[in-house]
């Protein structure tokens, strides 16, 4: 992987696209890129925050643990999303902890390099700001699923953004796929419920042809019926 290859990179990534060729190999060249195997911990909760991380290749999830062991799933990032900037920002430890579902590969920037792009390059400060408006309103978006969505229509609505996330379907009419990294346990995380409690939905939701099981993959042959349950 040469520095050429991690500009690029960075120039698709949305905190980074806004900086002129030179700005991005710039920055590349003092990044550093590291690798983890499925199941290995980046960071866990309460570490210091002292990098950023972008995927390159793979993905990442997002967890929140409680004191005796329950875990709550904030998200999952795939090439090339960013995260860990909020603890980098304002120099606290980590809100989350951060584990790879896949073998991955990701780009790593430090607090240090970080603070030099800000004063020499303000794009990256502003993109920074608008990555925490998004968490924001991620975490606004959930608290108000929880509140007004079943089940059922929070496991819909998160089934299409993880098939948008994954851009492996672009069309309202032909079937959307989602590559599962991740359990029945993960999903049921995510949305607020059980392990069992998905087991269902998704049975009922094969059995209605609305959705498609192949080992992890999941076919979402009827999107149009998961966005009327989302209320998208």
């Amino acid at each position: 992987m040469t520095h050429r290859d991690i500009a690029s990179a960075l120039g698709t990534s949305s905190l980074f696209c806004r900086l002129d060729e030179q700005g991005r190999n710039a920055l590349a060249a003092r990044c550093t890129l590291h690798a983890y195997r499925h199941g290995q911990p980046v960071f866990l909760q309460g570490d210091p925050g002292d990098d950023l991380f972008l995927v390159l290749s793979g993905a990442v999830k997002l967890f929140v643990s409680s004191p005796d062991g329950e875990e709550v799933l904030i998200a999952v990032c795939r090439p090339v999303e960013a995260f860990g900037e909020i603890a980098v920002i304002d120099g606290g430890t980590r809100s989350a902890g951060a584990e790879a579902v896949e073998d991955s590969k990701l780009i790593v920037l430090s607090r240090g390099v970080l603070a030099e792009s800000f004063r020499d390059e303000p794009a990256v400060a502003e993109a920074l700001l608008w990555a925490l408006v998004s968490t924001l309103r991620r975490i606004t978006d959930r608290t108000t699923d929880l509140v007004f969505l079943d089940l059922a229509s929070r496991l819909a609505k998160l089934l299409l953004a993880l098939a948008d996330a994954q851009a492996l379907g672009q069309s309202d009419t032909g079937p959307l796929h989602v590559d599962l990294g991740l359990t029945q346990s993960d999903l049921a995380h995510m949305v607020g419920g059980s392990r069992q409690a998905i087991n269902r939905i998704l049975a009922g939701y094969e059995r209605r042809g609305i959705i498609t099981r192949d080992g992890k993959r999941l076919i979402l042959t009827r999107s149009d019926e998961l966005r009327r349950r989302a209320r998208t």
